[in-house]
């Protein structure tokens, strides 16, 4: 079967730590200097352990689903989890079987707190997102109140709860694509003034804001694609003028800039699969002429057009790009 092992790239430094543990859908994580593994069950590697690791949350015994995402905040492990008494809800560890519990009945009883958990816990269908930084992680929760707005926790009880109504009143700002950037998380949300623009969270309401209104208005610009690279953020965007191309933010209003214009003027590039190389971020893209391709922005602003001979008015043969 499946194991997990310790690697410092060479043969003789690879070495097995858990075995039979992890499966194709696992989630691993650092936690407390050992190696958390959560798929239908949660564990932690353990050298005194025969197989290398010990149970802290038994799937099968008590029938709950565990949700493969992972927010490790100092001593304490945030994770989601669905069972038949709760529903989904945000559970916490401290390592031990003993000190891992649900946190908060948000939604009491059956109901979920979140999304994207079948009920049927053999099916893999995973939409909830839990996303830490330094001190605090986010989810979108969803309660009848609200409905599916976000929500904060910094692993205790009392720091658990609504962080902003986003969209006022029932109606959800589904907010989606966490992506931590420096000690923030930057996600993409929708409001009654601006439509779905990016917003950015500190984990306090005062620092929990609208980013920019890439598309000014009650028009969205749906920003997709984010990524984090050499701490920048790039991402996907509509605007009136220029049609879906690339941007780039600092985590400010000022750094949050478009950088192409790979179809000219308000017709869409729609660039995805970022991924950086040196002084260069490498995408796919389409002109509207040669159908997909490779493209690159130098840090200079140049964009050339990675030519290598099949340019055509098809579909990208580039499915993506790993520095």
């Amino acid at each position: 079967g499946l194991a997990l092992f310790r690697t410092d790239g060479t043969p003789a430094g690879t070495t097995l730590l858990a075995n039979e543990l992890v499966g194709y859908g696992s989630r691993i994580d650092r936690f407390l200097g050992e190696i958390v593994i959560a798929e239908s069950v949660l564990w932690i590697t353990d050298a005194k352990e025969p197989t290398g690791a010990r149970l802290l949350l038994d799937g099968d015994s008590v029938s709950l689903y565990v949700a493969p995402e992972l927010a490790p905040l100092g001593t304490t492990l945030v994770f989601l989890v669905w069972d038949e008494a709760h529903g989904g809800e945000i559970w916490t560890s401290d390592g031990t079987a003993e000190g891992t519990a649900l946190l908060v009945d948000a939604v009491p009883g059956p109901g979920s707190l979140f999304r994207g958990v079948s009920i049927d816990r053999y099916a893999e269908y995973h939409d909830a997102e839990l996303v830490g930084a330094d001190t605090f992680a986010v989810l979108a929760g969803a309660t009848p109140a609200a409905g599916e707005e976000l929500w904060v926790t910094d692993g205790t009880a009392l720091g658990t709860g609504l962080l902003r109504d986003i969209y006022p009143g029932d109606y959800p700002s589904t907010p989606r694509q966490f992506t931590r950037l420096g000690n923030r998380i930057v996600f993409s949300a929708e409001d009654e003034a601006h439509g779905l623009e990016l917003w950015v969270t500190d984990g306090t309401y005062p620092g929990t804001t609208l980013l920019k209104d890439v598309a000014p208005g009650l028009a969205s610009s749906v920003p997709d694609d984010l990524v984090v690279r050499d701490g920048v953020l790039y991402f996907s965007a509509w605007s009136p003028s220029y049609g879906r191309e690339a941007w780039k933010s600092d985590g400010t209003a000022a750094g949050t800039v478009r950088i192409s214009d790979v179809a000219p003027g308000p017709l869409s590039s729609s660039p995805q699969r970022f991924a950086r190389a040196g002084n260069r971020l490498y995408f796919s893209a389409t002109d509207q002429v040669r159908g997909y391709e490779l493209w690159a922005i130098s840090d200079d602003g140049t964009i050339p057009l990675f030519l290598d001979g099949f340019e055509n008015e098809s579909t990208s043969r580039w499915s993506g790009a790993i520095p």
